[in-house]
């Protein structure tokens, strides 16, 4: 018997046990037999179809016309395999690009101490005896939206060791539910803020307060190393009382505790801080962030000028700057300012308002030029928005030399 021979009579013994297993089916109208080859295939698997024509390969005489055929039934083998394989890759693909649609809790500020229950609004560190009010904002930069979850704060007395965070040095803990919010990708309220009264009257020293979001894991997201936030702060003594320093040793003496001693820095006798009028410079970098966070709100309701300015405007990178000076800025961040500076929510919006009218008036007056744009929510996340360009005569303001007004709806997308 012959290779050839050998390779036919094997195939069509395949194709024999496939007619078995399968049972006498007809042909439907317009289709095509099937190749004893592919049948051969469906019976005994891709690998194996293919390690039998290898192993025929191996012994063929070259020149025939047999051969090119076995190359042919080779090649549409290695074919249907390769193709099995990348649709088994393309799946496992699909699934794990599905898997990332998740949400993520992620701080959209840092924790600090707060005038008030809502709205940022940062106030120094307490004194002595006193309660404190711990703020942060919390949003969601994942895909979907994440269900109602359970925050953490818990502040640890730092006096002896700052980050260790033991469980003997835990003096409160509040556990807080936090909203459902929906991703930045939809629409809806996707930020939520928190604010913990901590009604326990502060002693003199160090603290650290802990943040930790979704402490039951109740949202599945798609990065959960970030859940964490910390604030180092320190209480000033007040008068005729022990620091909460010289506390904090005599406990820990008393517990047997093998921590190294500490050497106290002042004598027994604790002098009374003065108050400092306003915020300190230590809350300066939660203004600045607080401020950073007003541009970026500027830029999502008014970028739309910004893309105009750039596609109009191409190789002009001034007309692209003055666009960025007139839309990024805006009164918000002159309210917030004037809050960090202790005024009240009403008296800093109206301070706002009035520096942003001098502001216009003394540009008016210099140049001639008068910009104003504003925006109104009408609902459903959509604004009508205003903008006025006004160019007259410095030296005779009567004599308008532009006058433009545009009026549109816009929406975040």
């Amino acid at each position: 018997m012959t290779k050839t021979t050998a390779l036919r009579t094997s195939i069509d013994k395949a194709s024999s046990r496939s007619r078995l297993l399968s049972g006498p089916r007809k042909l439907q109208h317009g289709a095509t037999s099937v190749h004893p080859l592919l049948r051969l295939q469906q019976c005994i698997g891709n690998r194996a179809a293919a390690r039998l024509i290898q192993a025929k390969l191996q012994k063929r005489q070259p020149g025939r016309a047999h051969v090119r055929v076995t190359d042919r039934a080779a090649d549409t083998a290695v074919l249907i395999q390769r193709e099995s394989e990348y649709d088994k890759q393309l799946d496992n693909r699909t699934s794990q690009a599905q898997n990332t649609k998740k949400p993520n809790l992620e701080f959209h500020s840092a924790l600090h101490f707060n005038r008030g229950f809502s709205g940022f609004n940062p106030t120094r560190e307490p004194e002595e005896g006193e309660s404190a009010i711990i703020w942060w904002s919390v949003w969601n930069t994942g895909w979907t939206t994440a269900p109602e979850h359970t925050n953490r704060l818990t502040i640890y007395d730092a006096n002896l060791c700052s980050g260790c965070r033991k469980e003997e040095d835990e003096i409160f803990r509040s556990d807080i539910s936090a909203p459902s919010i929906v991703s930045g990708e939809q629409q809806g309220k996707s930020e939520y803020e928190n604010a913990v009264l901590v009604g326990m009257a502060f002693k003199a020293g160090h603290y650290e307060a802990v943040v930790d979001l979704d402490v039951h894991n109740q949202v599945d997201e798609m990065n959960e190393d970030n859940n964490r936030a910390f604030l180092v702060f320190s209480v000033r003594p007040g008068r005729a009382s022990e620091s909460a320093v010289e506390e904090t040793v005599q406990r820990k003496v008393n517990a047997g505790h093998d921590d190294a001693p500490v050497q106290l820095a002042r004598g027994d006798l604790i002098q009374r801080q003065p108050k400092p009028d306003g915020p300190s410079v230590r809350d300066v970098p939660i203004l600045l962030e607080k401020l950073e966070l007003d541009v970026g709100e500027n830029l999502l309701d008014y970028g739309h000028h910004l893309y105009r300015a750039a596609t109009l405007y191409p190789d002009d990178p001034d007309a692209l700057k003055a666009a960025l000076g007139r839309y990024a800025l805006g009164a918000n961040l002159l309210k917030d300012t004037y809050r960090f500076f202790g005024f009240k929510a009403d008296t800093a919006g109206k301070l706002a308002v009035g520096t942003g009218i001098v502001t216009k008036g003394v540009t008016l007056l210099r140049t001639g030029e008068l910009t104003l744009d504003f925006q109104v929510d009408i609902g459903r996340g959509v604004k009508f928005e205003t903008n006025l360009n006004l160019g007259v005569n410095p030296k005779d303001l009567t004599h308008v030399r532009k006058a433009e007004v545009h009026f549109g709806l816009v929406r975040r997308f």
